[in-house]
């Protein structure tokens, strides 16, 4: 029997394939098949939930802050890399990530730093020299074990500096306990 295994994410709706589930049809045509599909969620995808969907906006709401600013906020406390030059920055990190870089240093950009870096995620800062940056949380730049760390020092945060408490909590644990099962 003939196998074909496929992973892949369910975006807009739609599944996408890709080239490996066209050649095994071309390859098959005429046959009979089963096709059985499981969820195949990942310690991040359950850390990306708990962490957006429980532990930020409760914490959001205890400093009485939107969600996207006191996201901003975590980062700059949490995960400021401080740095002296372009080459002192983790190549995982260029794709996304908050870069606080003076005007002069902007312009002088080299040419193989992405556009959408320059357009979305700089930041200029006063004191007219690169300082540091802050990674973006996405999976492209973080692991599940920086992920993770990441998530403590912010629940942290929230139960030691602002005493906060979970609206949902037994939901909020079942979504953090998933993560740590993984």
């Amino acid at each position: 029997m003939k196998k074909l295994e496929i992973q892949t994410k369910i975006k807009n709706y739609a599944i996408d394939f890709g080239t490996k589930f066209e050649s095994f049809k071309s390859k098959n045509e005429g046959r009979e098949i089963s096709v059985t599909m499981e969820v195949a969620d990942t310690a991040q995808h359950f850390q990306y939930r708990y962490y957006h969907g429980f532990l930020l906006p409760d914490l959001a709401d205890a400093y009485g802050v939107d969600v996207h600013y006191c996201h901003i906020l975590c980062k700059r406390e949490k995960l400021f890399i401080p740095v002296n030059s372009y080459d002192e920055i983790k190549k995982r990190h260029l794709a996304n990530g908050v870069f606080m870089i003076s005007r002069d240093d902007l312009m002088a950009l080299p040419e193989w730093l992405p556009y959408s870096l320059i357009k979305g995620a700089l930041i200029v800062h006063a004191d007219n020299e690169i300082v540091g940056y802050c990674p973006s949380t996405s999976k492209k730049c973080f692991t599940k074990e920086e992920m993770a760390a990441y998530i403590e020092s912010v629940e942290q945060m929230f139960t030691r500096d602002v005493q906060g408490s979970f609206k949902n909590h037994d939901e909020a644990m079942l979504m953090r306990n998933k993560a740590k099962e993984r």
